[in-house]
Parts: structure tokens; C-alpha cells; sequence
């Protein structure tokens, strides 16, 4: 099995990598590769990082700059984690604070685990059960955006 973190980034969170590239370094075990995608406009930005063993692509955004172009983007992520059976989505803003082994903590079996909670046990807090039951034409129950 083999598994990659895949991070999708522009430029107002291009300053966080740094800090989750640090803590992917001394917390994470378990991941074969990182691939850092980010809009080609924004390449520039990325130079001086010092990075090492992360791979850097570029995409040109399709529909609308940000956020909407970050979200095409984990749903296009096949197009550069060619040689990976999994990906973990990690965001730029994100930090990791403890060991982790992905083989053990984010596996069971073999099989990925799968978070979900449902919606009514959320009190409110998450806006996308009416537009994921849109896209779907079905009831949504459960949130899995963690």
C-alpha cells in the first residue's frame, strides 16, 4: 500500500507550508511521497521554501481563482498522484502536533478509515449538507469533510 499527502495551496496560504512541512517532518511516518499543488500564477511565491523531497506541480485554474480552484483540484487529484493507492488531503493552514503513523492511525486492515458524523449530531455547524444533497439528488446524512 502506498500513500501520499497531497496539499492544494495559493498564494494567501502559500505562508503556512512552511509550518506543516516542519511538522509532516517530525510527526508523520508512514507516507511515501508529498505532493504540493498550486495555481501556476503563484509559482514564483513557492521559490526560497527550501523544500527537499516534496513535489511541486502547477495547474492552471479553471473555473474561478482561491478556494473554488482549490476544491477542482482534490476532486482532480488523480491527474498528479499517478503512482499512489491513497491520498490524505491535508490543507496548507493545517498543523500536524503529534506522532503519526498513516499506516496505523489513518488504516485498519488494510482499508482506509472513514470519518463520518451525522449532520443532526452537528447542531448547525457545518453548511454543506444542503449542497452535497444537491450534487447528490439524495439525502446526505453524515459529514465526512474531516
Amino acid at each position: 500500500m502506498t500513500c501520499s499527502i497531497f496539499i492544494v495551496t495559493f498564494n494567501r496560504d502559500l505562508p503556512y507550508i512552511p509550518y506543516l512541512l516542519r511538522s509532516i517532518s517530525k510527526f508523520v511516518t508512514g507516507v511515501d511521497e508529498i505532493i504540493i499543488l498550486l495555481p501556476a500564477k503563484d509559482k514564483r511565491m513557492i521559490d526560497g521554501f527550501g523544500l527537499t523531497k516534496e513535489r511541486v506541480e502547477f495547474f492552471e485554474e479553471p473555473l474561478a481563482d482561491g478556494h473554488i480552484a482549490q476544491q477542482w483540484a482534490k476532486c482532480h487529484a488523480d491527474q498528479w498522484c499517478l503512482s499512489s493507492d491513497y491520498l490524505i488531503y491535508v490543507d496548507s493552514d493545517c498543523l500536524f502536533t503529534a506522532p503519526t503513523d498513516v499506516r496505523t492511525q489513518y488504516f485498519k486492515d488494510g482499508k482506509p478509515i472513514l470519518i463520518g458524523t451525522k449532520y443532526k449530531e452537528l447542531n448547525g455547524a457545518s453548511p454543506w449538507q444542503p449542497c452535497t444533497e444537491k450534487c447528490l439528488g439524495e439525502s446526505a446524512p453524515y459529514e465526512t469533510m474531516r
